[in-house]
């Protein structure tokens, strides 16, 4: 099952216009996002496949792992989960959601909850044979406090996967690596 979901329709990000999702707009004002999108660096870790491809004030990303629950990326500049930038994603009854959290072990909650923006712009996914895909648009400076982010950059990158939707479930496995975004 594929579903497309588009936040804001076409955005004005920090003056630059791109279509929410960075794909193109079909003849219904669709964005498409998916299959047509091809992403410049990736990297694999702990079962979580995530790509990207940043887009002057954007970046466009994918993350996927064999699981029907959520899936996670986060970013932090000090090698700890504390104060990570969490983009969390689930494919529930056939609904895709993608929410920004930010960490505050062992807890985690919405960035918009503790006075921050999502800077999630769009948003797709799929669950296909057993694997949670989740493709994203993602504003990398919000203009608030929670981690912003700047193409060139090295990241503590957590990845993550859980067996439940639910995104205040544990993860079943999670990791951090160095990624220079």
């Amino acid at each position: 099952m594929l579903v497309h979901g588009c936040l804001y329709g076409c955005l004005s990000v920090h003056g630059c216009h791109v279509p929410a999702g960075g794909g193109a707009i079909d003849e219904r004002g669709s964005v498409q996002m998916g299959s047509e999108r091809t992403y410049e660096r990736k990297v694999t870790a702990a079962g979580v496949d995530f790509q990207w491809t940043i887009e002057g004030p954007v970046m466009h990303a994918k993350m996927s792992a064999r699981t029907l629950g959520w899936v996670a990326v986060g970013f932090n500049r000090r090698k700890e989960l504390k104060g990570t930038r969490l983009v969390m994603g689930n494919v529930r009854e056939g609904k895709v959601m993608v929410e920004e959290h930010i960490a505050d072990p062992p807890q985690h909650g919405p960035k918009t909850a503790i006075g921050g923006r999502s800077g999630v712009l769009a948003q797709s996914g799929a669950e296909l044979d057993g694997v949670t895909s989740i493709e994203f648009t993602l504003t990398l400076d919000t203009g608030d406090e929670f981690v912003p982010l700047e193409q060139g950059e090295v990241y503590f990158t957590t990845l993550a996967w859980s067996h439940e939707d639910d995104l205040y479930h544990h993860s079943a496995m999670r990791t951090a690596v160095d990624v220079k975004l």
